[in-house]
């Protein structure tokens, strides 16, 4: 997840155009897909129900845009992989999403 402080549109101008971003109220989303392209782009007022968020509206937009899970041992494999063959070194990082 990426913020971007929306008060200054003329900042952010460009970014928003790479994206078609057009906001008529904030927050706004937008979803990128791998490659960094926009596959999705949402105003958050129609996930509304009254004055707050109605949860099973942005649960099913966020599903609806959900990325494919990944074998973890195949993605680590690969960067092996790919590491080794540029001579690079590989920093592993083990969190969790929460």
């Amino acid at each position: 997840m990426v913020h971007v402080q929306a008060g200054d549109t003329k900042a952010n101008e460009p970014l928003m155009k790479k994206y078609g971003t057009v906001p008529n109220g904030y927050p706004y989303l937008t979803v990128l897909d791998a490659s960094g392209k926009a596959i999705a782009n949402q105003d958050t007022g129609s996930l509304e129900d009254g004055p707050n968020h109605d949860p099973a509206k942005v649960l099913a937009f966020l599903e609806n845009h959900q990325a494919s899970y990944l074998n973890a041992q195949e993605v680590y494999d690969a960067a092996l992989t790919q590491a080794r063959l540029a001579q690079k070194r590989v920093f592993v990082a083990f969190e969790a999403p929460w």
